[in-house]
């Protein structure tokens, strides 16, 4: 199964206070597209039930930082 996704990062870095400073956004995963990291089988009788089991979907990460 092919693997996609989308990550986007910014950040604005400034001076405040004589103090390095930065405040940025991350998303990860944008379009949330859901990728299976693997299957799980099952038998049961004479059936086989499959499960996807997928990696994170969306992650927004909102950040600070300050230098001293």
């Amino acid at each position: 199964t092919a693997y996609h996704r989308l990550d986007l990062s910014t950040q604005c870095e400034f001076t405040m206070a004589r103090l390095k400073s930065a405040l940025g956004v991350s998303v990860l995963n944008v379009y949330e597209r859901n990728n299976v990291s693997f299957r799980e089988y099952q038998g049961v009788g004479a059936t086989a039930l499959v499960n996807d089991v997928t990696l994170m979907g969306r992650v927004i990460n909102v950040f600070a930082r300050i230098g001293f």
